[in-house]
């Protein structure tokens, strides 16, 4: 008798949590539009940059510093994509590779590895790069983490591939 309960128990339990963490899915590009390509995602919010947004402020020798639309979109993973549409504004060193966003009034760097609190869940930045230049600015080579192991970026392949699509798609 114990058995069944436990059974049934078991099978209540899994019926719950499996499909609530297998159904959470967010469009590679929102509504289908292949303007806005998927940039990063967490806890049902999405971050979507605008391909056409693109823009080379300002190129010299030490460095660029370009501007890109984004949108982010709450509950995305439930099929919203109603969103609030911001510019993020970043430079990208030449001599020693190293990107900084601009955040309240200052450049922050954002490191090529690292947990997600350091890195962040948006490679709106990344993105912006390649989309100007059709170069990778910190992806395809290893950086070393804070303990000197080297490691690849934290922003993945399906990242271009994904810009790579929208390309063709929209040209």
């Amino acid at each position: 008798m114990f058995k069944k309960y436990l059974i049934a128990l078991l099978v209540v339990f899994f019926g719950f949590s499996v499909p609530v963490s297998a159904g959470i899915s967010y469009d590679d590009y929102l509504g289908g539009d292949w303007n806005l390509v998927l940039s990063g995602m967490h806890a049902g919010t999405a971050w979507y940059v605008d391909v056409s947004s693109v823009t080379v402020e300002e190129s010299t020798d030490e460095g660029d510093k370009i501007s890109v639309d984004v949108l982010t979109v709450p509950r995305a993973d439930r099929g919203n994509t109603d969103g609030t549409r911001h510019t993020n504004y970043y430079y990208y060193s030449n001599g020693n590779p190293a990107m900084y966003q601009w955040v309240n009034g200052d450049w922050h760097y954002i490191p090529p590895v690292g947990s997600q609190a350091e890195v962040g869940n948006d490679y709106s930045g990344e993105m912006a790069y390649y989309i100007a230049y059709h170069e990778k600015y910190y992806g395809g080579r290893e950086w070393p983490d804070n303990s000197g192991t080297y490691r690849h970026p934290n922003c993945p392949d399906s990242v271009y591939d994904r810009l790579d699509q929208a390309e063709e798609y929209l040209d």
